[in-house]
């Protein structure tokens, strides 16, 4: 006679799947201050999920921080400050786990030591990012003569294949001037200034979903030559709990 039973032999790891949940807001300001904020509209943010923010300035110096009225923490995930070609623009991405949830009406802001003029952020939501160290790879670059091929330059190569890709493209140019994101990205929505003078600052963030380790950047096609700083920043994808997987045991009984 055999006896079959069906036993746990193990476990099947897939990553787990990133996703854009929402935009959580747009701001600029031509006003001398040292902070700038975005509203979350309804129905908030989710605890659990990431909320990375892009942001732009006209002061090259000083702290930068970011911070949410339901008390997340927020990390400096990539810098980058130029003064080559006479025009001064700070690219700066930050994040946080949402540890609390964010309710409609809640804000999100960026606050800076310097008093800053021209400035613009945008916020962004995302599940499927693991809590801890989720940041892994960045890149930062600027120009020094106008150009319209804005690039953070390369990453090293990606520690796993299931990734979050984030750039951010900080432009001395108004926001009526056009933005198209880079192969395989996904634009989102930009903020910036339209003075109608010479100055003027804009913020073109865009995201890509990977799943394959290699060396990445955050690139794009300005309609204009610019003066430029862009950064990119990936993020890990969460490892979700072990599948049990249930295999056929075959065991000899002898007959009597």
């Amino acid at each position: 006679m055999l006896l079959v039973f069906l036993g746990w032999i193990g476990a099947v790891p897939l990553f787990g799947v990133i996703s854009k949940v929402r935009d959580l807001g747009t701001a600029f300001s031509v006003t001398p201050s040292t902070s700038i904020s975005v509203t979350v509209p309804a129905p908030g943010a989710s605890a659990g999920d990431r909320i990375v923010i892009a942001f732009v300035m006209d002061v090259e110096t000083g702290a930068v921080s970011a911070s949410d009225t339901a008390g997340n923490t927020y990390s400096v995930d990539a810098d980058v400050a130029s003064l080559l070609g006479l025009g001064v623009r700070r690219t700066v991405i930050f994040s946080a786990h949402a540890s609390s949830a964010l309710a409609a009406g809640d804000t999100i802001t960026v606050s800076f030591a310097l008093l800053s003029v021209l400035k613009a952020m945008t916020a962004t939501e995302f599940s499927g990012i693991v809590a801890a160290g989720a940041l892994d790879r960045t890149s930062i670059r600027s120009n020094a003569l106008p150009d319209a091929a804005p690039t953070s330059g390369f990453t090293a190569v990606t520690s796993q294949a299931d990734e979050l890709l984030f750039g951010a493209i900080g432009v001395l140019q108004p926001l009526a001037s056009g933005f198209t994101p880079g192969p395989g990205y996904s634009g989102l929505p930009r903020a910036g200034t339209n003075t109608g003078g010479s100055a003027d600052i804009t913020i073109d963030p865009e995201f890509q979903i990977v799943s394959a380790s290699a060396a990445y950047e955050a690139n794009g096609t300005l309609a204009a030559a610019a003066l430029w700083s862009s950064a990119i920043a990936t993020y890990r994808a969460v490892l979700p709990l072990p599948t049990a997987t249930n295999t056929p045991t075959v065991t000899a009984t002898p007959s009597a």
